[in-house]
């Protein structure tokens, strides 16, 4: 899913790399858990070490792997949680009548709501009229 990933990863089973800089291990795998699998066994197999600010991991040494692994599971469930309150945050959105989309759809226009954040949709009354005709052609069976 992600380019830059993957081709990193390619490097590394060619043994490209001795070693990988990352600010956290949580950045190299965001996936599920076979992601994270791959992300881990990829470096384990190419002996290739992620060094970060803190602390180098030989993904051979058997505590830094467990060391990763849980970096790694600990980032997925981060993850997750962060997704749930974007998801819950968008229905309340939606919920509340306001538009969450970036483009109006055909026939409408986004429109600042008045003391409050977000946008609703109010018809473009130029394009409504054309809406109209389309609507009025499907509904006599015109094509």
């Amino acid at each position: 899913a992600r380019p830059v990933m993957q081709q990193l990863l390619l490097d590394i089973e060619k043994r490209t790399w001795a070693g990988v800089l990352v600010m956290e291990v949580e950045r190299l795998a965001r996936g599920d858990t076979i992601d994270q699998g791959i992300v881990t066994q990829t470096f384990k197999y190419s002996e290739t070490v992620i060094v970060t600010p803190v602390k180098t991991y030989d993904p051979n040494n058997e505590f830094d792997e467990e060391y990763f692994e849980f970096g790694l599971f600990m980032s997925r469930q981060e993850y997750k949680t962060i997704n749930r309150r974007l998801q819950r945050g968008r229905i309340a959105s939606v919920q509340e009548g306001k538009f969450i989309g970036s483009h109006p759809p055909y026939g409408y226009q986004k429109k600042k709501i008045e003391h409050d954040k977000g946008f609703t949709l109010q018809p473009d009354t130029e394009q409504a009229k054309v809406v109209k005709m389309i609507f009025d052609w499907y509904t006599i069976g015109e094509t």
